[in-house]
């Protein structure tokens, strides 16, 4: 296993952030609506999701048992302060761009999601109303709402709970997988809420189980017998079978549900996605999978799959994945078809590589310089301060 130097910053996860983006992407693709083949690669955002989680679980709390090792405690002041500059300057910044051109009536506006997404609710306003294209330019705020839930609870599960974590963290990931298995026996699918499966309490085992992982990474001897037992190799064979599966199981994918009038005055796209039923691929298998197989390439960086996720290329992607993804929402999912806004759809390519590149050379790194004066971490990350970017994207 090589030893790096002591640092915060972890590169393979860099290399993971632009895999999950690229299933965003892949999933957000406009391919011609109404095509089978369409519909069957636009649920593989839900699976770039669980990655998205996976990430944020191990960082987070790798990052909060590293500090409490090196100072002795851990540092809530310290740990919001970084996160907030992390987090709400790149998301506030596209969410006025929105409201602006909501406001010049450029964009057809949701208020009431645009609200949401705000105050980082949004995954439960799509429950309880489910999207629509008026909506669509604020939809992927409901991963981030989950991913700042969890930062409200795993900091103060670590400092409250020093000597029983490993315990409180299983018990809570059982439950929280419980819980799921529970809800969707109990709750027929066509009574539950639009996007059931995007509310906190139905997802928080994906970020949970990786914090848990994370413990044992902390300590000398489970980090090695991990080592020894997770390798790069036999993830990749297992993710491949798993893949597969997804694929042919049709009913993994999610239903279109008619919503809006098929002449509706924001364009052709009039459907709403529900949440499909529970799949135990999707919903456990891969929540539970995705977290060793990241942790195999962070204990082999020396192997084939290691090097492939630490190429400067892939790391320079996953480093503006979070931009990426807030901007990638208004220039290619909205499917307006009038106005300005479609001017800038028409430039999609342009626009996606423009608007995140800006708001990451522009926004991002000098908030976290920023952050990081107030607040300094106890490890050193990425020579540019960019290491402790939210693992997060959604759909």
């Amino acid at each position: 296993m090589a030893v790096r130097p002591k640092s915060g910053y972890i590169p393979t996860l860099d290399g993971w952030r632009a895999v999950a983006v690229g299933l965003v992407l892949l999933a957000h693709a406009p391919f011609p609506p109404g095509n089978e083949l369409y519909t069957r690669i636009a649920s593989y955002s839900e699976v770039g999701v669980s990655l998205f989680f996976a990430i944020s679980g191990l960082l987070i709390c790798s990052r909060l048992l590293e500090e409490e090792r090196m100072t002795g405690r851990i540092s809530l002041r310290g740990f919001y302060v970084r996160r907030s500059f992390r987090i709400f300057p790149a998301a506030y910044l596209y969410l006025l761009f929105v409201a602006v051109m909501g406001l010049l009536h450029w964009l057809p506006m949701d208020w009431p999601a645009w609200g949401s997404a705000l105050l980082f609710l949004r995954n439960y306003f799509t429950c309880l109303v489910g999207d629509t294209p008026v909506s669509a330019p604020t939809g992927q705020y409901w991963s981030l709402a989950i991913e700042e839930h969890f930062y409200l609870l795993l900091p103060f599960l670590l400092v409250f709970f020093p000597k029983r974590r490993k315990l409180v963290l299983l018990l809570l990931t059982a439950v929280a997988f419980v819980w799921l298995a529970l809800y969707v026996h109990v709750v027929p699918l066509d009574q539950r809420s639009i996007f059931w499966d995007r509310r906190t309490d139905l997802r928080l085992g994906a970020l949970l189980f990786p914090a848990w992982i994370a413990l044992f990474l902390a300590e000398s001897s489970p980090r090695k017998w991990l080592a020894r037992w997770l390798h790069p190799s036999g993830g990749a064979v297992v993710l491949l079978m798993v893949w597969v599966v997804l694929l042919l199981k049709r009913h993994y994918f999610p239903h279109v549900a008619p919503l809006m009038p098929a002449k509706s005055p924001v364009g052709d796209y009039v459907s709403v996605v529900r949440g499909g039923p529970f799949n135990p691929f999707k919903d456990v298998v891969v929540p539970l999978l995705f977290p060793l197989v990241v942790v195999s390439t962070m204990l082999h960086p020396a192997t084939l799959w290691g090097r492939l996720l630490e190429w400067k290329p892939l790391r320079s992607i996953g480093r503006v994945s979070y931009s990426l993804y807030l901007w990638q929402q208004l220039f290619w999912v909205t499917g307006y078809k009038g106005g300005p806004i479609a001017s800038f759809q028409r430039l999609w390519l342009a626009a996606m590589i423009a608007a995140p590149l800006l708001s990451y050379f522009l926004v991002e790194k000098p908030m976290i310089r920023w952050g990081h004066r107030l607040a300094p971490p106890a490890t050193p990350g990425h020579r540019d301060l960019d290491a402790d970017a939210p693992a997060t994207a959604g759909v």
